[in-house]
């Protein structure tokens, strides 16, 4: 069960322009090491798989001699959590090791979007927290109340504008009924959408969640006016959440 803190409704209906982007996983030093041992069987194909994930979204839980650290962000680290993700539900004792590594982050605070669709998870202190910059002193920082303006923007424009499926329930995951939730958290990329439970439908959908990086620092530069930070931001919870749409309708679907 997840730790609110606190949860307020960010009564915001401003109206954000989405720019979707191609995203691509960039390889780093990790991830060399990785593939050359695994190239040379000194790992198997399965460990190599599950340390790819890791090496994104929690280097900690990696072996040591993979920890190098690398200056160049990954973009979209989806397909990376859902291969691995593959191979620990096939094998009872791969999930047992790795089942609480991959499962959801427990954050200090929770928001809801104003119109009611996401809750957005977010830390106020430590290594996962986000710029605390709050101009309207409202104790939600204004980089998490933009992403609940970015999310409801998406979420207009996917599903009632196109009409695309929205993503399957997650039943009280999270700890909100029927809200679609993002996590900000400091990884190696700018975002990943993790596919979690089969949905109610025929075909092969499945629930999911977002997490996107926590405060963007240092990535690369791009031509948001209103900084990188936020170009960033925009850019990765669009292009995450068609991750969340796509497995509205196949969770097996190639990621692009």
């Amino acid at each position: 069960m997840i730790r609110i803190a606190r949860v307020r409704r960010i009564l915001l209906f401003a109206t954000t322009s989405v720019l979707l982007a191609a995203a691509s996983w960039t390889f780093g030093t990790s991830t060399s090491l990785i593939e050359q041992d695994a190239e040379l069987g000194i790992i198997s194909t399965d460990e190599a798989t599950i340390y790819r994930a890791l090496a994104i979204v929690r280097p900690a839980a990696l072996p040591a001699k993979y920890l190098v650290a690398t200056t160049v962000p990954g973009k979209c680290a989806t397909d990376e959590v859902r291969e691995a993700m593959k191979v620990i539900l096939s094998d009872p004792d791969l999930y047992k090791s790795y089942k609480e590594v991959l499962s959801r982050p427990v954050m200090q605070e929770v928001c809801e979007s104003g119109q009611g669709h996401f809750w957005l998870h977010y830390d106020i202190t430590g290594s996962n927290a986000v710029p605390l910059i709050d101009d309207n002193h409202n104790e939600i920082p204004d980089f998490v109340e933009r992403g609940a303006i970015i999310a409801d923007s998406c979420w207009r424009y996917e599903v009632q504008n196109l009409g695309h499926l929205p993503p399957p329930s997650d039943g009280t995951l999270g700890g909100g009924v029927d809200k679609y939730d993002i996590y900000f958290m400091r990884v190696g990329v700018y975002g990943y959408t993790q596919a979690e439970l089969p949905g109610p439908n025929a075909w092969n959908d499945y629930s999911s969640h977002i997490v996107v990086h926590c405060d963007f620092a240092d990535f690369p530069a791009n031509q948001e006016p209103e900084g990188n930070a936020l170009g960033a931001l925009k850019v990765t919870i669009a292009h995450e959440f068609y991750h969340a749409i796509q497995f509205a309708y196949d969770v097996g679907e190639e990621i692009k």
